[in-house]
């Protein structure tokens, strides 16, 4: 910035943009960047930089704002300009508040446009198609109505838009992909009644929608390949997702989410006993309602809270350890619940081991790669 200053010919206090030396605009921007947002920065920071941008710019509007951030920060950091402009219109009290939805209307013009591209992709599918109606349509319209820019735009009662805008940006159809994927399964059972209602929390909250959606993206494999024999056979007083025959070999198929997860706190740490140990409760919580099974076990898990190494290879090292899980045979961990990235990991203590060609056929089906848990560093 000095050079500049040098190289314009002008004082500091003549430069147009001098205000990162008496407002220190750089670093309040780094600070509302930061995960640790809000608790690092105080409202007297907050009240005292725009004070004196309104003193030096009387007219002060976002895009003006927008201008001086990127002079002084070398870039656009949207969440960071929007967390100070909409803290700023709270604790201003009225006064000189900043408009800021022509800064956001850009990104909500791109949101509107992707649920006008969902609405139009359900037309195509066999059974989706009836599931989102106009309410909810509107209702995800309000939610982008009221979208403040704080952080990425997000949902818990509409998460069919959050992961079609996901699979958009990568260029991936997740709404043919869900309906030819229920289709398959649907072709496959006889239950299809239930499996028609159960379709239904596609459209609803996070929770039920979740463990429907992963379910279904890890049936539909077998349900293709043909090796379901019961979709959805019942164990004691509770159900698995599929019984399948490899060769000559029985398995049960089991699904689940795990809702609760990584989550650091304010200060940014991880506690790995704390998140390891929950891993490993809800796989143990699993073996324990599909005891009744005679049959190996391979059960898919994910969770949407970024379940990541090192707690997710400390959980799994306490679920190979214990003999409450051995009838586990096998645990597949995906990286999201629209099942992407599925990896291994074989449990050497089961009661129910598995021929070698039974592996090769899983891993082949899912495309399966390696989870090895010895080095949780890794």
């Amino acid at each position: 910035m000095k050079d500049e200053l040098v190289r314009c010919g002008s004082s500091p206090a003549q430069h147009p943009y001098n205000l990162a030396y008496k407002n220190n605009i750089k670093k309040i921007i780094e600070k509302a960047m930061s995960y640790r947002y809000p608790y690092n920065i105080t409202d007297d920071e907050i009240r005292n930089m725009f004070k004196n941008l309104f003193s030096e710019y009387p007219d002060l509007e976002v895009m003006k704002f927008q201008e001086i951030v990127k002079r002084e920060s070398g870039f656009i950091p949207f969440h960071a300009i929007a967390r100070l402009v909409n803290r700023w219109n709270h604790i201003s009290q009225g006064d000189k508040n900043i408009n800021i939805e022509p800064f956001l209307a850009d990104y909500k013009n791109h949101l509107y446009k992707i649920l006008s591209n969902f609405m139009s992709a359900l037309k195509s599918t066999n059974y989706l198609k009836d599931i989102f109606d106009v309410k909810w349509e509107d209702d995800v319209k309000k939610l982008i109505d009221t979208y403040n820019g704080n952080d990425a735009f997000s949902t818990d009662t509409h998460t069919a838009f959050i992961s079609f805008l996901q699979e958009f940006m990568d260029e991936k159809d997740f709404i043919k992909r869900l309906d030819e994927d229920f289709e398959v399964i649907f072709k496959a059972t006889k239950k299809r009644k239930a499996l028609k209602n159960k379709l239904k929390d596609s459209a609803r909250p996070l929770t039920a929608y979740l463990g429907t959606v992963f379910e279904i993206f890890i049936v539909a494999p077998c349900a293709r390949a043909g090796l379901i024999i019961e979709y959805e056979p019942k164990i004691g007083n509770n159900k698995a997702e599929a019984l399948v025959k490899i060769y000559e070999t029985y398995l049960l198929i089991e699904a689940t989410v795990m809702t609760t997860g990584r989550e650091p706190n304010f200060c940014g740490a991880i506690d790995i006993k704390e998140y390891s140990n929950k891993i490993y409760l809800k796989i143990k919580s699993k073996a324990e309602q599909l005891k009744g099974s005679h049959y190996p076990i391979i059960l898919f898990i994910t969770s949407p809270f970024l379940i990541t190494p090192p707690e997710l290879k400390v959980g799994l090292q306490k679920v190979l350890q214990s003999t409450e899980c051995n009838n586990i045979t096998g645990i597949v961990v995906s990286d999201d619940y629209k099942a992407h990235s599925l990896k291994l990991v074989k449990n050497p203590n089961s009661s129910y081991p598995v021929e070698e060609n039974i592996w090769a056929s899983l891993i082949k089906l899912y495309d399966l790669k390696s989870l090895q848990v010895e080095n949780i560093w890794e």
